[in-house]
């Protein structure tokens, strides 16, 4: 039977329709979910390419730092304030709040070591470690102390100009105590040091004729004039002798000044998006601050810094490896400092379940080195 014209313009029916269409959804949805997979692959690759990145650029300014331990301060470490009217001296204070950055920041016996090992800090129990060496930029490695005062809060440099090398030197090639780059500021701390032994003090004021005010009150408690011991005033002053007889030279005892840094680096919680800590988008960072100057972020997101150490005894010849720094009593023993960074991912919800641990090593060569001859 033959087909009507309009029989013949007859489109698809209702179930052919639905047949193409759920057809078509299929098709769509396997290029969607391709394409889906294809991104995450993607934005997995850089992420993981960002944390590789972050890790290793983190790890070797870190690395930098501790090969420097020891150098240029006593292999022992430095004595704080002590005995009748002292405080206690504490790592990574400072910054604009004056804020304390470690839970329990107090040095191990009441010493300023080369290296300072801290464990357990902040919400996440990470490690923390304080690494000290001295500053060869101010602007020669030690300047002679002129005056001090006799109650220990404020010493009086030399006005001199030196070069890099320590050299005489005009400005603007040579730098001064107040040089605006590379000269004292507030927040510094110094090594003061003569016969008598060594001191550490913070920088509270510079002022004309190259005084630097130690005044108590810094945020690192290390201006103790009150302490019976390991202040400033504890080192002494003595001006220069006349000559005698003449014409021998007069004799003048020697006090010298040093910048050192004092470095600490900690992994700190920041709260996210919403401004409020203690919620859900919350991220660590881990920071470096560098005496009482304010606290500089290295990296974002780095969720843990597990720090161990190798130390050896020579007394009783022994090697101990990957202690906890809880075990290490005697920072002149280390001889291997070992980090573990674990960065990670910067995304919300499940994408932060991504991670990327990168470790290393450093043998600082100046905290092992021991004169034998």
């Amino acid at each position: 039977m033959k087909r009507t014209e309009k029989q013949l313009a007859k489109g698809f029916s209702l179930v052919e329709v639905l047949l193409a269409m759920a057809l078509g959804l299929i098709v769509v949805a396997a290029g969607v979910a391709m394409f889906k997979s294809a991104t995450n692959v993607t934005q997995t690759a850089f992420s993981r390419s960002d944390m590789q990145q972050n890790a290793r650029g983190a790890l070797a300014i870190i690395t930098r730092d501790l090969s420097q331990a020891s150098i240029g301060i006593p292999q022992a470490g430095i004595a704080l304030p002590s005995g009748a009217g002292a405080g206690q001296a504490l790592a990574a204070c400072g910054g604009p709040k004056n804020q304390c950055f470690l839970t329990n920041g107090a040095y191990p016996n009441n010493l300023l070591a080369p290296v300072v090992p801290f464990d357990a800090q902040g919400a996440n129990k990470t490690d923390a470690i304080t690494v000290v060496y001295i500053d060869n930029s101010w602007p020669v490695s030690n300047k002679t102390v002129t005056t001090m005062d006799p109650a220990g809060v404020n010493v009086t440099v030399d006005t001199n100009t030196y070069d890099v090398n320590g050299n005489a030197a005009p400005a603007p090639t040579g730098r001064a105590y107040n040089d605006p780059v590379y000269g004292s500021k507030v927040g510094d701390l110094m090594m003061i040091f003569n016969t008598n032994g060594y001191a550490v003090a913070a920088v509270t004021g510079v002022g004309g004729g190259g005084v630097l005010n130690l005044t108590p009150g810094d945020p690192v408690n290390m201006n103790q004039p009150g302490a019976a011991a390991g202040n400033v005033k504890a080192l002494g002053y003595g001006p220069c002798v006349p000559p005698s007889p003449p014409p021998n030279p007069q004799i003048c005892p020697t006090t010298t000044a040093a910048r050192i840094n004092v470095v600490t680096y900690f992994i700190q919680i920041n709260p996210g998006p919403d401004g409020v800590l203690g919620t859900a988008d919350d991220y660590p960072v881990l920071m470096r601050q560098v005496n009482a100057q304010n606290a500089i972020p290295l990296t974002e997101y780095a969720s843990t810094m597990n720090i161990n150490y190798d130390i050896f005894n020579s007394t009783t010849n022994t090697y101990q490896a990957a202690l906890d720094g809880t075990l290490v009593l005697n920072a002149s023993e280390i001889r291997k400092i070992n980090i573990t960074l674990t960065l990670q991912s910067s995304g919300t919800g499940t994408a932060r379940n991504e991670t990327y641990t990168l470790s290393t090593s450093v043998a600082p060569r100046d905290l092992s080195f021991q004169n034998r001859y």
